[in-house]
């Protein structure tokens, strides 16, 4: 699934980075970075409303008033098009974070020519987890890929972390992670493992929960859907990305 899925709204809303922004985007980096002193600061763009930017901080997104004396944390919202424009923004954090994890670093369960993609952060004690592996082979039917992800909830000292390394360290990890679901004790054992990356991926993208589902384009769909469900809200995501693309044309 190519970066076309990704609402079009995304590429238009004033897209600036801080070495093309203006004298005042020079002014809100300034009061950034004396505010969050020694945090990463990101893109600068412009957004809807006279006078306030929006930067990434941090890969989280904050609203700095043009004169730099002003600032705000929190989602928001474009009224008439009834966009959360916070939301949208941390999509493309999310989507460069993703396609930035190796491909060999996810476990993934997907058709050879797979109509979707869908990132899964799981973990391995989550009966919703399960029931959603349990289907892996009905979503792939319907054209959907499954990349998982782990996600320990009880952090990296617990044992579902424990069970994670030991089904990324199985000869077999797909048959792993199967029997693992379905109530089997993995085998203990000890390699290298992404899984640490992992979990430390979701807690940058505020991530907490479990599954997690995302498409390619770092769109958060909900926690478990049946495979009808989930196909019905990918196409529906497509066709309102093709939608809004026929418009702005």
């Amino acid at each position: 699934m190519s970066g076309r899925n990704l609402p079009f709204l995304l590429l238009t809303v004033f897209l600036w980075s801080a070495a093309e922004a203006d004298d005042s985007s020079a002014v809100v980096v300034a009061a950034v970075e004396r505010t969050f002193v020694g945090a990463e600061v990101g893109a600068v763009e412009r957004t809807p409303v006279p006078g306030m930017y929006q930067v990434m901080v941090d890969g989280q997104v904050v609203y700095v008033s043009a004169d730099g004396k002003y600032l705000m944390k929190g989602p928001m919202y474009d009224l008439v098009n009834r966009v959360d424009l916070t939301d949208l923004a941390m999509a493309g954090v999310r989507r460069d974070r993703l396609s930035a994890v190796p491909e060999d670093e996810k476990l993934v369960f997907a058709p050879d020519q797979p109509k979707h993609m869908v990132n899964v952060f799981t973990d391995l004690d989550c009966g919703y987890c399960k029931r959603l592996h349990s289907q892996v082979e009905q979503y792939n039917e319907l054209g959907i890929g499954i990349s998982y992800l782990f996600l320990p909830r009880g952090g990296l000292q617990s044992p579902a972390y424990d069970k994670a390394v030991s089904v990324w360290c199985a000869d077999d990890r797909h048959q792993a992670l199967t029997l693992a679901n379905l109530g089997a004790e993995p085998k203990p054992l000890q390699c290298d493992n992404p899984i640490a990356d992992h979990f430390n991926l979701a807690l940058a993208l505020g991530i907490g929960v479990t599954p997690t589902l995302l498409t390619e384009d770092g769109i958060v769909l909900s926690g478990y859907m049946p495979p009808e469900q989930l196909l019905h809200r990918l196409k529906s995501l497509d066709e309102s990305a093709d939608v809004q693309s026929r418009s702005a044309e």
